[in-house]
């Protein structure tokens, strides 16, 4: 069973077995309106009492998630939060716990990013406010070797580099010659 598939089993699982309790409850106490339920953190676990998913907020940083846990791990291997009050992010991790893809909108500038195995190559895609968007391919060793995107004025540029950084070849709009 994948995660996305467990994940809303458990949902409506606990949609169905808590709904009718706190409406009883409610209903009891004479209110029209079901209960709220007030936690730092609710631990949603499998059949074997293993965390699988865990809602909570820190306690220091007061950052918000939703975390689906690997069931022989208990690593995160999907996490969905605000880890301040400028920055919504998903991360997808790997067996390890580590992070290999991540979707981030920080105060208008939206980001993908895509690691490799090694977790230093991979792709990065980006936007921001002011117009601009890149796609950034990393290798191996976590430097540029080509860049393609649009600037403030979208106009389209790409550019090769060397295993230094250095950018070997460029091409800008036939308008800008």
């Amino acid at each position: 069973m994948n995660h996305r598939s467990f994940a809303l089993g458990v949902a409506v699982s606990v949609a169905l077995s808590l709904g009718p309790a706190l409406w009883l409850s409610s209903a009891a106490r004479g209110e029209q309106t079901p209960g709220v339920i007030k936690a730092r953190q609710i631990v949603l676990v499998d059949q074997a009492g293993r965390a699988r998913i865990v809602l909570g907020t820190n306690a220091q940083s007061g950052a918000a998630s939703v975390q689906v846990l690997d069931a022989a791990s208990g690593k995160a291997r999907i996490v969905i939060g605000t880890p301040d009050d400028s920055t919504s992010r998903i991360e997808l991790h790997d067996s390890n716990g580590n992070e290999r893809a991540e979707l981030a909108l920080t105060q208008g500038v939206v980001r993908l990013s895509l690691v490799d195995v090694d977790l230093k190559g991979g792709v990065v895609l980006g936007s921001g406010a002011d117009k601009k968007t890149v796609l950034v391919f990393n290798d191996g060793q976590s430097v540029h070797r080509a860049t393609l995107g649009l600037n403030a004025d979208q106009d389209p540029n790409f550019a090769i580099y060397d295993a230094k950084g250095t950018a070997t070849w460029t091409a800008v709009p036939a308008s800008n010659h």
